[in-house]
């Protein structure tokens, strides 16, 4: 029970049982005194875990007015007492009883941007009262910063391609399609690639006609193994190496799910119905507008089993089950057999480097050590939490019975429910849904040209805005304002993230050289990529070269 009364000198404070959580005497000046041997120069966003009743928060507040702030309560019994600052607010705080974990909120709020300049500020008398829920807020935290380090390097990897591969996605496609009304009560099963996939394969196919098959690409040769063929497949990787899991003849012609900037192989572009996905983002929207083509519109994952789900929950108001799908490796298996990759590791084997040396070795330092035989990395456990998040608000999410523990907030289904749910489907089968689209524009060189002008001219819109020191508040933390719906920011952190961050602490430290350097460094990468774009021009009627 929190105590909450006024000082002899009429300050606020707060106690549970005989533990004060702010100063008897003069909590704002306890504040005041912890951020002069706390508060770091550079900082300019900031976390604070256990701010009871917000001293902290308001002594930060007017010492960096211009800083991003977010609030992590360790007790629900705050809510709503915390100091409000000068202009009446109170800041934005998180609550253990919100329904929400403490990484989905800091994700909600904190963009990749946001991480250079962050500190983190905990109140030691929270910490002792709430020792659990502080555990558990610090551990969110840690989820949260590893899942935006995480888009940090995607974007400085994968920032080019996620602007090309748009481009040549449309531009190779040649049938494009739309999903009409879905499938009522129909049941959807995903199949992802994790190990346990294989335990699942025999009752799958006993089955198979009572339920929708979507597929990761990443399981599709172990169903083929099996000679299961998939109603759908689901493939989100802009890397080169996610097109080995497309290879070969036996999947075309299955409709294929993919956002935008998904790696895909040319001869499925050319001979499977497509059905597009934009992550939101403006710069997508803006090429399909200009070829007249619709997509389905959802949130960028980091993880295609994640958009595979979002799909399957437009689909189907039915029970959706994965298989598969367990976030970790089991012992030293971290895929399905047979898996695309596995010729690789074949390839590599010899006398000196056997096959299982190679791979404890890349297994071991990735994914460490975990329950029930099976290995967890930090990211495959960042993942893990969403679908365990998904599972506590969506009770038709289950999974296939395995032994990864990582997913508990999946229900798992015994053979038995599995068979029943799959006994009397509803609803129309994937292929019946699909409407065909016509593009505007018709196919070959006239379409391409389309696209690569429209995204020339976003992408130079972009770096004149910049140029012009047309900067946003949001982005940079400083005054300013920009107009970001025509995709600007989106373009020029996939342009290049690294010059773009350099760009935002020029601004913040005035220093004009390193301005220049960070729009130099802009310009150049923009030339690059216009000479790529050129290329995919020129190689659409023939060999394709981008």
């Amino acid at each position: 029970m929190i105590d909450i009364f006024r000082t002899e000198g009429g300050f606020l404070t707060a106690r549970v049982a005989q533990a004060w959580l702010h100063s008897s005497r003069d909590p704002a000046r306890e504040a005041e005194r912890f951020l002069d041997g706390q508060l770091k120069e550079g900082a300019r966003n900031f976390i604070v875990i256990g701010g009871c009743l917000g001293y902290l928060e308001l002594s930060l507040r007017r010492r960096r007015p211009e800083a991003k702030f977010l609030s992590l309560q360790l007790d629900g019994g705050f809510r709503g007492k915390e100091l409000a600052g000068p202009d009446g607010r109170r800041l934005d705080a998180w609550y253990p009883d919100s329904g929400q974990g403490p990484d989905a909120y800091i994700l909600a709020r904190f963009d990749p941007r946001d991480l250079e300049g962050l500190q983190v500020l905990s109140w030691a008398p929270a910490e002792a009262a709430f020792p659990q829920v502080c555990e558990m807020a610090r551990e969110g935290l840690r989820k949260a910063v590893l899942t935006l380090n995480g888009s940090v390097n995607a974007l400085a990897a994968f920032g080019r391609p996620l602007l090309m591969r748009p481009l040549k996605n449309l531009a190779l496609g040649r049938r494009f399609f739309s999903m009409g009304p879905g499938l009522a009560a129909r049941p959807i099963l995903i199949a992802a690639s994790g190990p346990s996939l294989e335990d699942s394969l025999a009752l799958i196919k006993e089955n198979r006609q009572g339920f929708v098959l979507c597929a990761l690409s990443s399981a599709l040769l172990a169903l083929a193994e099996k000679g299961i063929e998939p109603d759908c497949i689901v493939s989100s990787d802009p890397g080169y190496w996610a097109l080995l899991h497309l290879q070969g003849e036996k999947h075309k012609g299955i409709p294929l799910i993919f956002p935008l900037q998904a790696a895909l192989p040319r001869p499925l572009l050319e001979s499977s119905p497509l059905i597009p996905i934009t992550e939101g983002g403006s710069y997508q929207s803006a090429l399909l507008e200009c070829l007249g083509l619709g997509a389905l519109r959802l949130s960028a994952r980091g993880t295609v089993a994640a958009t595979a789900l979002d799909v399957c929950l437009r689909l189907s108001r039915g029970p959706i089950i994965f298989a598969g799908l367990d976030m970790g490796s089991q012992d030293l298996r971290s895929h399905c057999r047979p898996q695309a990759f596995d010729a690789f590791h074949e390839k590599a084997t010899s006398r000196l480097r056997p096959a299982y040396s190679q791979t404890f070795e890349r297994i071991i330092p990735s994914y460490g050590r975990g329950r029930a035989g099976f290995r967890q990395s930090p990211q495959l456990e960042s993942y893990a939490a969403h679908f365990g998040r998904m599972g506590s608000s969506e009770k038709r999410l289950y999974r296939m019975e395995s032994p990864a523990p990582a997913l508990e907030g999946l229900r798992q289904l015994s053979r038995g429910e599995f068979e029943a749910l799959c006994a009397s489907p509803r609803g129309p089968r994937f292929e019946s849904i699909l409407r065909e689209e016509k593009a505007a524009a018709t196919q070959g060189p006239q379409r391409a040209e389309l696209l690569i002008a429209r995204a020339k001219s976003l992408l130079g819109s972009a770096l004149a805005q910049l140029d012009a020191g047309i900067y946003a508040e949001k982005d940079f933390g400083i005054e300013g304002r920009i107009d970001s719906g025509d995709g600007v920011f989106e373009v020029l952190e996939c342009l290049s993230m690294s010059h773009l961050l350099k760009y935002g602490k020029a601004l913040r430290r005035s220093d004009a050289g390193l301005r220049r350097e960070a729009l130099r460094g802009m310009e150049e990468a923009a030339r690059e990529l216009f000479a790529r774009m050129d290329r995919l021009g020129a190689a659409r009627g023939g060999q394709d070269g981008a």
